[in-house]
């Protein structure tokens, strides 16, 4: 049976979606999100800007379920890494003033990096064609969290002993952190100040942002500050204590009324010597070296939707998940910003793109079916005897881990640091590597003739490749 309060609220939901059909764009993003619009559920926040005007600036849900605080436009939430386009549009600023030179070897500011045998160029950063692997992986590799209390010294120790890359640089875009992670080092030793002055000079302050910084000070302060959550294992909410503080490619708050102005500011561009000819730089990729444009640009990612192009970048660390989706021949965008993991804001900025714009959209989306989740797959049933020889310690000396590879109950398992046990699903193409969906990340042993002397760690994503770690020898 139906509990009352639920049937209420299905009924309320239909009967504002009725009415919203009915009504402006307003109340049809009203019913979008009428179901986070609650007391007892956290939220999102929707900003929305057209023709050089804010046309829309609201919250639904809750910033704090346990203080009972109610999201706002001016509710700050960690955007994560849409912090990437300010992080590119500093390099950009000192760039026109002539400080920084974009083609530059990263080497000649960051001399801790190793030689690749090519130069990684500061545009390679910007365009996240560097080839680098993707810090957060790497973290998590080394057998920690990436929710865990990160120190930037030891990161950039990380970065620096990784004695190979994904890709060569400039031949394909890899989606990686670390180049957001080393640009902001870049701006900060070529201005001569701390990055997060950078930004608040050249951009928050003459933009008008009041309510977005920089925020790499855990203890630090934040007015208005939403908490962060997600499903627990048991389906009920849980807070995520975020810990994260890498300045560049994420640790920047903002809210949705902010946002609203920093969507104008791609309208009607200010900033700069030459505010024209500086935005064409930063909504633009660079050529690879196949010749073709990278599909990344200054922390955007130029591409269409339905039929009409945009710019677009998204965030999600902890329980806080955004996308910000701008239409320059439109003059339109809309950000939508949430506090809880499992809401898809790609897919509700997209829908809150289709009330303002679906009339204009030669190629208009269908209508969007609930959100599927990935089926895991089934692990391949061997004789433990098949598996006993993965077995071992295996060491890198580039993220400083040992994967312990056993075998439990006919099933391998490998143990990193204080993660929970990988249970591996052997790659039915492969018989040496192993996989686990839950984690999208697996393991490729390597052989010396027939026996194995390592492994290879990578991610689905591509962020990591090949990561080597080295079977320990038994001294028994």
């Amino acid at each position: 049976m139906i509990a009352r309060s639920a049937l209420l609220l299905v009924l309320s939901t239909l009967l504002g979606a009725a009415t919203a059909q009915e009504g402006g764009p307003s109340a049809r993003v009203d019913s979008l999100f009428a179901l986070h619009d609650r007391t007892d559920t956290p939220g999102c926040a929707v900003s929305v800007v057209h023709d050089g005007e804010v046309v829309l600036a609201r919250g639904y849900g809750m910033a704090s379920l346990e203080h009972g605080v109610p999201v706002t436009p001016r509710t700050a939430f960690d955007v994560a890494s849409m912090s990437k386009q300010f992080t590119a549009l500093s390099a950009a600023l000192l760039a026109e003033d002539g400080q920084l030179d974009l083609d530059a070897d990263v080497r000649t500011v960051l001399p801790e990096m190793p030689d690749y045998g090519e130069p990684i160029t500061v545009r390679h950063l910007v365009h996240n064609a560097s080839g680098l692997r993707d810090l957060l992986p790497l973290w998590y590799f080394s057998g920690r969290d990436w929710e865990d209390t990160v120190p930037n010294a030891f990161l950039l120790d990380l970065v620096a002993r990784q004695t190979a890359l994904n890709h060569r640089p400039g031949e394909r875009v890899s989606y990686t952190n670390t180049g957001y992670f080393l640009l902001a080092i870049v701006v900060e030793r070529v201005a001569g100040k701390p990055f997060a002055e950078v930004v608040r000079e050249r951009i928050t302050e003459p933009l008008g942002l009041r309510d977005t910084r920089v925020v790499d000070d855990l203890g630090a302060v934040v007015p208005n500050a939403a908490d962060s959550y997600r499903l627990g294992d048991d389906g009920g909410l849980e807070r995520v204590h975020l810990k994260f503080r890498v300045p560049g490619p994420a640790s920047m708050v903002s809210t949705a009324e902010d946002f609203a102005r920093w969507m104008l500011h791609y309208d009607r561009p200010t900033l700069g010597r030459d505010p024209d000819a500086l935005l064409a730089t930063v909504t633009s990729g660079m050529t690879l070296l196949d010749g073709e444009e990278s599909g990344y640009a200054y922390g955007l990612m130029p591409g269409t939707y339905g039929g009409l192009s945009i710019v677009n970048h998204g965030g999600f660390m902890g329980g806080f998940n955004s996308r910000m989706i701008w239409f320059p021949e439109q003059r339109f965008g809309t950000t939508v910003i949430c506090n809880q993991a499992e809401l898809s804001t790609f897919r509700l900025a997209r829908q809150v793109a289709t009330i303002y714009l679906g009339d204009e959209m030669p190629d208009p989306p269908g209508p969007f079916g609930p959100r599927g989740a990935e089926e895991p797959a089934e692990a391949l049933a061997f004789a433990p005897e098949a598996l006993a020889e993965y077995a071992g310690d295996y060491v890198s000396d580039e993220v400083r881990a040992i994967h312990r590879v056993t075998l439990e109950d006919s099933t391998l398992v490998v143990r990193v640091g204080i993660h929970p046990p990988h249970i591996l699903h052997r790659d039915p193409d492969d018989p040496d590597t192993f996989r686990d969906p839950a984690a999208q990340a697996g393991w490729r042993f390597l052989r010396d003739d027939d026996e194995v002397v390592g492994l290879e760690a990578f991610t689905f994503s591509g962020r990591i490749v090949a990561l080597p770690f080295i079977r320990e020898t038994s001294h028994e």
